[in-house]
């Protein structure tokens, strides 16, 4: 039996690797050497992603490459938060997977049967649009100046704007999360529900 153990013949490197052997009789007689060449891979596979770590607001595709020194098709498997391994190179990561930040773990192993260490990639989904929720008392009546508060908020992102104008009037759209029924700015203020 025959191993090529590196312990024993030094560091053996990836590539092609000639064994010459042959046998000797109780009599003395000496086989004529022959050869035999085997390849070896002693490195794993060593894969990339295409992640970008921007924020998208749609569907992400996240490319996984893998390249070994021996082995043209290197198998690539991952996970996405947590889920059951796949084997693939593209990973399809859908909008309704819902804001935040999602996890890619992956890997990739050789025809030899090395394998890597499992790396990780992340991407960033925001698809939902803000919600904006109003400190507005809309069931007392109140005196022209009345002021209240618009409260917006995003699970996968900031908000970075908030807009509003008086509906059915010539006013302008107005920028921020305060809102004061101020007749000086907004025209006359009649009795009734403002919107």
């Amino acid at each position: 039996s025959v191993r090529l153990d590196p312990a024993l013949l030094g560091r053996i490197k990836s590539g092609t690797q000639r064994i010459v052997y042959w046998s000797v009789d109780a009599n003395g007689n000496v086989e004529d050497e022959k050869q035999v060449d085997v390849r070896i891979d002693s490195q794993p596979p060593v894969t990339r992603d295409d992640s970008d770590g921007l924020i998208h607001t749609a569907d992400v595709t996240v490319q996984l490459h893998a390249s070994d020194d021996c082995d043209p098709a290197p198998v690539t498997h991952w996970s996405l938060d947590g889920g059951d391994w796949q084997v693939g190179d593209s990973v399809n990561v859908a909008a309704t997977a819902g804001d935040g930040s999602h996890t890619i773990r992956y890997y990739s192993s050789d025809a030899a049967g090395n394998t890597e260490a499992v790396k990780q990639a992340s991407v960033r989904l925001d698809a939902s649009p803000p919600v904006t929720t109003t400190t507005a008392d809309t069931v007392s009546w109140h005196q022209p100046g009345y002021a209240f508060d618009l409260c917006p908020a995003d699970a996968g992102s900031w908000v970075v704007a908030t807009h509003w104008f008086m509906a059915g009037r010539d006013s302008l759209i107005q920028s921020g999360t305060s809102v004061r029924l101020d007749p000086a700015l907004l025209g006359r203020i009649k009795s009734g529900t403002q919107r």
